[in-house]
């Protein structure tokens, strides 16, 4: 999941205990399985981020999972498309494979001819769409959707950990294509770009490792990283 913003973690809200009173109980109804949408607006630099802060701390505190987002300042998705976004952070974390794919295809239909940060959002939903077709066997349809977004990835996350991430997933899809000498390059690659291990994940990490001295890739649950935490909206590079 995203982190907190760091501008709203070194104080508290101050004179609005009203405005947190409502997010705390919004919070217990959630915690009780009854679901809000609730809009926090306000002119900038007001504290809207940092009442939101004290809320997701208050949530944590009560056992919940927070996922934190930025959406687009500019024209392009819904906000329809934000709700769907978390909601594939959510089943791709439990291993709702199935359900991930039809709500990413759910997002994407909702961009247009995305351009800018939007295009960066677009192309995240493809690559998490091409990691639960991955986990569920659907391996050429997962390497195909990999391999049409590669050269955007490229261009707009090359020095990022997401483009690591891509590759990754890329050398795993070809070692179970038995492509092996394209699967031992990316995933030569892909270690390389992980460079102390602070990107993969320990099992994808010694997956790639098996690939790169020719062995056959295993099986290995997608874990989603903090880096694609968030889809919907355009990701912090």
């Amino acid at each position: 999941m995203s982190r907190k913003p760091l501008a709203a973690r070194t104080a508290g809200p101050v004179g609005r205990d009203d405005v947190l009173a409502e997010l705390r109980r919004v919070v217990d109804e959630a915690v009780a399985g009854r679901g809000h949408l609730l809009l926090l607006a306000g002119e900038a630099g007001i504290g809207k981020t940092t009442m939101l802060t004290a809320a997701a701390d208050f949530a944590e505190s009560r056992g919940t999972r927070v996922a934190w987002g930025w959406g687009w300042s500019g024209e392009g998705a819904p906000g329809y498309a934000y709700v769907l976004g978390y909601r594939l952070i959510v089943q791709l974390t439990g291993g709702d494979y199935a359900a991930a794919v039809a709500t990413a295809d759910r997002v994407l239909a909702t961009y247009g001819e995305a351009k800018g940060g939007m295009l960066q959002a677009q192309l995240t939903i493809r690559f998490q769409r091409a990691e639960a077709l991955f986990e569920l066997g659907r391996n050429d349809e997962a390497l195909a959707e990999e391999l049409a977004i590669e050269p955007q990835y490229a261009k707009l996350f090359a020095r990022n950990s997401l483009y690591a991430e891509l590759v990754a997933l890329k050398a795993r899809a070809l070692a179970r294509a038995n492509r092996v000498e394209e699967a031992q390059a990316s995933a030569k690659a892909a270690l390389g770009m992980d460079g102390e291990g602070n990107v993969l994940a320990a099992d994808v990490r010694a997956d790639l490792a098996r690939i790169a001295r020719g062995a056959p890739g295993e099986r290995v649950a997608t874990k989603v990283p903090a880096a694609h935490g968030v889809r919907a909206g355009s990701p912090r590079s």
